[in-house]
């Protein structure tokens, strides 16, 4: 046998049991035929039937045919249950007795071999050959093809198709009809006919061994015995021989195939390959036909396939089969074969026509040629559409008594169905599916009858979808993740909007535009104020309102108009620059132009309150929206195009999610119009549930059963999310199905422990999930606080930081779930803190109560606790609750401002250290930040100083020294009240002592104003402005060489103390018992020594001045004036070069000057004019006389005519003429002619002074004529 041979022998087993043609009810049996129920299998409709029994339960397996007159049978009758409607086909005479009749006159025309009955699936035409195979029952044979068998590499869809018939044909009569088919087809053996046959096999071999002589020797058999035993011994062997021979012969029936025969390398096949299944098969074939010999073969559900090139094998088939030897006999009727097929089958003729570009007209005609392939096409008339296909459905809805399905539903399904039999499927569908799931005491909560109608239609237009239901892998469940994509996409979107408009208002302020407008139209009237007026070349125009100038783009702010409301008027300027620069005021727009030219600026004061208006409006628009997204179901989000999905192909509304999932209209359109909505999952299977509400239903089945996250998914109340914790599993609140808004609202209201579950599981695994669920309950969750108080609680290392720095967090709620955050921490060093943390705490935490309410004590630690671990310096205590402060304080967690102070002590008024010092956590919290605390004292009106008394003092300055900065110390020194005078500067350290003397803050004692030039090396400037200030110094109890080391220190401080009498004050002021050594006074320019002997400090002696001396004349003079014994111990070398001075001098006394004259020698002992001049002038203005030989000193060292004609004048007695002659001669010409005689006549001023002098000389005869001459203030001296 061939492989296709071994290949038909394994499907004998399939077949075996078929009869031959005439012992069939029918013509086969087929697996898609419209046939109607044996008769043996109705019962009688009163009785009990077992739940799986067949009248229940609609044959699954595929349809064939149409069922245009379907049978009406129902199975199930029991009262109050639905029943089921045959989908079998049944022939009714009005709707196909035309046909039937055609049919029948085509075979009795014996032109008429292949026949054609057309029509589309559903117009009756297996209803038509029902009535006709009936009627010519007895040499009909009926074959139809289900399916084909696995598609072989190289096998055409026409062979395929062939390999099918050539199965049915073989496999049709039973193998004792066709005794020589080469096919050993498997037929079952008997035990009777395996007995018989071995019996007969036994008797056989004995006989031929008998005759041989070669029968086996047997026990009883041997000579003696008697024949009866002989007999009985043969006959048992003979029996154990058959026995055995049986039992062999049933187990190697069928076991052995000969398939080819080899010897040698040699093969001899027994079977040849042909190109198709007919011509490989066609003697078995024609043998099939001549032994069973039908006149008529109906063949259906070869349409199927698509393929028009079969019935060109099957016409090719006939004509062959027509022409052997026995159907040519006389009196043979021809075997006719009848076609069920649908016209559009034919259309595939033309396909590659069209593809090569023909005309139109010439592929129509290849299309025609259908009727090549048949003799008579009869065709049937369509009697159902999409016209009249509502009408037909509401029937059969409405006899079948099914109530509740809405009319447009039934409209929406008879637009896409136009097949009986599949309107016929739904409804036994929609019968069965309501008798479990709507009238089950377990029904689907929310199941309607129109949503599970809806259903069932989906089922019998995507069988395969509907049963991915239930792996949650169909279309549907596809569109279910969808739509919980786009809720959550746009849930989150609105959210951050919302965030938005919480973070930032004033980005959203509505008025916006009005300001914008108006400001533009100003800016115009200002340019063309400005161009009307003298100053148009100024290339810009600015505004004044209020107290300042606006440029013309800040007058399109709401600033502008809201000062305009305010303020009055407008000015228009013109300006050389747009901002600053030049500006002439050109033109003003008083209140009442305003109001008329700009009426939208009538309110700009309460456009804040307009904007304010409007964002709340949008915050709750977008709270709508959120509310309908976590409520929306498919139909809604259908409607709604603004809610858009971004996927591969960019933004998608949930409108273009549903035609791009759903692979039909009709389901397009059943979700469309919300028949097939959220919960369909509820609907597809048993429902075993002890609780109500779909919501709780589809959550289980969408949610919980596939381990989902949806977070979004809303329930119809707290009892429907009790009803769903009830039913679900133990590990439910370790799952991300647990991750939903309202069950963690829910079981937080209820403090059910699986909400700790919950915390643990979302924090161990912190992923994307977990995030985008905190995300969306922190936007919209009830209980959010208490959310965040359990992570805190848990505790979840990273709560704070995430509260603070998320920015999924809305920033209207953020402080509060800190602080419930902060109240439930533990007080553990896992969290962290950082410097986000701190910044948020410090800026947000009077808006939280655990700073601002009563906490207990444990509370209140732990909360200081944790912000001092983040690192928290509060700024204001005025907000803290008491027990709060008290530990704030106490741990320094606050900043140093006046205000804190008073809130940390509990006072009111000052902040100085001295009431600072009542409190050693605030004393100790000043020390350490002393700038801030100094800061603080003077921004603080109520405190003028930062110390009040000199202990305060002494103290502070003890105690800070090595920790403060020296500007701080001097800071603070410099806020120290100067009735906090130190008595001993030895009680702080030196380092301070400089700024105490800066601020006079210490007491000028002789102790410490010797330990303080001790220390520091002088009397620095520090301490000479303090002792100016004092003016005195003190000299308790320190002894007489301190005060005058003191006193000489003083003394000597010039640079400090520039004023030598205000040191010497100073000193006087010591009141010593001894004079200070001269020697120990560093000598200086000016007063010192004067005030030395003014006030007693030095002693009036010549030691005291020749040690000034050196400072100068002016020195000496001063002291000359103070002195009381200088003229008594005046000597030319004490006096030195310092004549000139004392003759010049105004305070220097007579008796010096007349002491000096009257030695001049002495004290002049050169000739040096100037000084000479000095006591000429002095002599002179003191009529004192010089003798003369000092005379003639001054004559000949200073040449001065006047003073030396003035001296001459005032001598008493006038020296000799000689004497007078030789001082005159000194002066030089004219006066020398005198002597030499030159000329002998000359002139002199006519002054007082010549007319004594020369009157002298001419009594003496030394001249002989002074006369004045005429008109001339001169006179003529003539020498005698």
């Amino acid at each position: 046998m061939s492989d296709d041979d071994i290949e038909f022998a394994g499907l004998q087993a399939e077949h075996s049991n078929i009869d031959d043609l005439g012992s069939q009810g029918r013509s086969m049996t087929k697996p898609n035929d419209d046939q109607q129920q044996p008769a043996n299998q109705q019962q009688p409709a009163n009785q009990q039937q077992p739940a799986n029994d067949p009248q229940f339960r609609v044959d699954a397996g595929p349809l064939s045919g149409d069922g245009s007159g379907g049978n009406l049978t129902r199975f199930g009758s029991q009262s109050g249950l639905p029943t089921l409607e045959s989908l079998a086909p049944k022939y009714a005479p009005e709707q196909h007795a035309t046909y039937l009749r055609h049919l029948q006159r085509a075979v009795q025309d014996s032109k008429n071999l292949n026949i054609a009955l057309t029509g589309r699936y559903g117009t009756g035409k297996s209803s038509v050959l029902d009535e006709f195979e009936s009627e010519n029952k007895k040499k009909t044979l009926r074959i139809a093809i289900s399916t084909l068998g696995p598609d072989s590499d190289g096998v055409t869809l026409t062979n395929r198709i062939q390999k099918e018939l050539v199965k049915q044909l073989l496999y049709r009569a039973a193998p004792r009809k066709l005794p020589f088919s080469r096919f050993n087809r498997i037929v079952p053996l008997s035990r009777k006919r395996a007995a018989f046959q071995s019996t007969i096999a036994v008797g056989v071999v004995g006989a031929f061994l008998a005759v041989l002589g070669w029968l086996p020797k047997i026990a009883g058999t041997g000579q003696g015995q008697h024949w009866l035993v002989q007999t009985l011994s043969w006959l048992v062997f003979a029996a154990l021989a058959v026995a055995t021979l049986t039992v062999v012969r049933i187990v190697l029936h069928g076991r052995f195939v000969v398939s080819d025969v080899s010897a040698v390398g040699t093969a001899v096949k027994l079977t040849q390959k042909a190109s198709t299944y007919f011509d490989e098969y066609l003697e078995e074939i024609v043998y099939f036909f001549e032994e069973v010999s039908p006149n008529i073969v109906i063949f259906e559900d070869f349409d199927r396939f698509d393929d028009p090139h079969i019935f060109e094998s099957l016409r090719e088939l006939n004509t062959l089969l027509n022409n052997t030897p026995k159907r040519q006999k006389e009196g043979e009727q021809p075997l006719r074969f009848i076609y069920a097929i649908k016209d559009s089958l034919f259309e595939r003729l033309g396909t590659e026509v069209v593809e090569s570009g023909a005309d139109a007209a010439a592929v129509e005609t290849v299309r025609a040629n259908r009727t090549k392939f048949f003799d008579v096409v009869i065709p049937l008339v369509p009697f159902i559409s999409h016209r009249n296909a509502r009408e037909l459905l509401s029937d059969l809805i409405r006899d079948r008594g099914f109530s509740g399905i809405d009319r447009s539903l039934i409209s929406i399904v008879a637009q896409h169905v136009t097949d009986m039999r599949l309107l016929k499927n739904i409804c036994n569908e929609y019968a069965v599916f309501e008798e479990r799931l709507l009238r089950s005491t377990k029904t689907a909560p929310g199941l309607a009858a129109s949503n599970l109608f809806a259903l069932v239609v989906y089922k019998n237009f995507h069988l395969k979808d509907f049963e991915e239901i239930s792996r949650r892998n169909s279309d549907l469940d596809v569109l279910y993740d969808l739509r919980r994509e786009l809720v959550r996409a746009n849930i989150d979107d609105c959210e951050k909007r919302r965030r938005a408009l919480l973070n930032e208002p004033s980005r959203y302020r509505t008025m916006e535009s009005t300001a914008k407008r108006i400001g533009e139209r100003l800016a115009i009237i200002g340019m063309v104020s400005k161009a009307s007026t003298g100053y148009a070349s100024w290339p810009n125009a600015q505004f004044s309102s209020g107290s300042r100038i606006w440029s013309k783009e800040e007058v399109q702010s709401y600033d502008f108009w809201v000062t305009v409301r305010n303020g009055g008027g407008i000015g228009i300027l013109a300006s050389t620059a747009p901002q600053g620069g030049q500006q002439q005021l050109v033109a003003n727009l008083e209140p009442g132009q305003v109001q008329v030219v700009f009426p939208e600026a009538s309110n700009a004061d309460q456009w804040a309150d307009v904007d304010e208006g409007n964002l709340q409006d949008r915050l709750d628009s977008l709270r709508d929206e959120i509310d309908f997204l976590r409520g929306a179901d498919f139909k809604e989000l259908y409607e709604k195009s603004e809610f858009k999905l971004s996927t591969g192909v960019g933004e998608q509304a949930f409108a273009d999610l549903v035609n791009a999932t759903m692979r039909s209209q009709l389901a397009r359109d059943l979700v469309k119009q919300g028949y097939l909505d959220r919960n369909f999952a509820l609907y597809a299977a048993q429902f075993y549930g002890d609780f109500t509400g779909v919501d709780v239903a589809n959550f289980i089945v969408q949610v919980v059963q596939s381990n989902i996250m949806e977070i979004d998914f809303s329930f119809s109340g707290p009892e429907a999310v009790a009803n769903l914790l009830a039913e679900v599993p133990d590990d439910f609140s370790h799952t991300v199905s647990a991750y939903n808004i309202e069950i963690l609202d829910y079981l937080i209201d209820h403090g059910d422990g699986r909400v700790q579950s919950i915390v643990q599981t979302v924090t161990s695994n912190f992923g994307s999930d977990a995030q985008e669920f905190f995300r969306a309950y922190f936007n919209a969750g009830s209980r959010r606080s208490e959310f965040a108080a359990l992570l805190s609680r848990h505790p979840w290392p990273e709560v704070f930081e995430y509260l603070v720095c998320n920015q999924g967090i809305p920033a209207d709620v953020r402080s509060g779930l800190v602080d419930a955050a902060l109240r439930d921490a533990q007080k553990v060093k896992l969290y962290k803190l950082d410097s986000e943390v701190c910044d948020f705490i410090v800026s947000n935490y009077t808006t939280m109560t655990v700073f601002t309410g009563d906490l207990d004590d444990d509370v209140a630690d732990k909360v200081v606790y944790l912000i001092k671990r983040a690192g928290v310096v509060l700024p204001d205590l005025s907000e803290l609750s008491e027990v709060i402060r008290d530990r704030v304080v106490r741990e320094h967690l606050y900043v140093l401002t006046a205000n804190n102070i008073r809130e940390a002590l509990g006072i009111t008024g000052d902040i100085s250290l001295d009431r600072v010092r009542e409190n050693a956590h605030v004393y100790d919290m000043c020390q350490r930040n002393p700038g801030e605390y100094l800061e603080a004292v003077e921004k603080d009106r109520h405190t003028q100083y930062a110390v009040l008394t000199e202990a305060t003092l002494a103290e502070a300055l003890t105690v800070i020294a090595e920790v403060w900065e020296a500007e701080q110390i001097r800071e603070l020194i410099a806020l120290t009240a100067p009735e906090s005078q130190l008595s001993c500067l030895d009680d702080v350290p030196k380092s301070c002592w400089r700024h105490l003397a800066t601020h006079h803050l210490f007491r000028p004692s002789v102790q410490n104003v010797r330990i303080y030039r001790e220390a520091i090396g002088s009397i620095d400037q520090n301490l000479a402005n303090l002792l100016m200030q004092a003016q005195a110094i003190e000299v308790a109890g320190e002894d007489e060489a301190g005060q005058m080391s003191v006193a000489i220190g003083v003394l000597n401080a010039a640079s400090t103390i520039p004023d030598a009498q205000e040191r010497v004050r100073l000193v006087a002021s010591m009141q010593l018992d001894e004079y200070v050594p001269p020697a120990e006074v560093k000598p200086e320019a000016g007063s010192l020594l004067a005030c030395l002997l003014e006030h007693d400090i030095v002693e009036d002696s010549p030691e005291s001045f020749e040690h000034f001396r050196g400072a100068g004349w002016g020195t000496i003079e001063s002291a000359i004036s103070k002195s009381a014994k200088f003229v008594d111990f005046m000597t030319p070398e004490l006096v030195g070069n310092f004549v000139t001075d004392l003759f010049n001098s105004q305070v220097v006394p007579e008796q010096a000057c007349a002491k000096v004259l009257d030695n001049l020698a002495q004290y002049v002992k050169d000739d040096d004019a100037s000084v000479l001049a000095a006591v000429a002038r002095y002599a002179l203005s003191r009529t004192r006389p010089l003798p003369p030989e000092q005379l003639l000193r001054v004559a000949a060292a200073t040449r001065d005519r006047h003073l030396t004609l003035g001296l001459l004048a005032i001598a008493a007695p006038m020296p000799s003429a000689p004497q007078v002659v030789s001082v005159l001669q000194e002066l030089g010409e004219p006066y020398n002619y005198l002597v030499n005689r030159t000329k002998d006549e000359f002139s002199v001023p006519d002054d007082e002074e010549h007319r004594v002098v020369f009157e002298y000389l001419k009594e003496a005869a030394i001249i002989s004529e002074f006369r004045k001459r005429r008109n001339k203030d001169v006179r003529v001296v003539k020498v005698a």
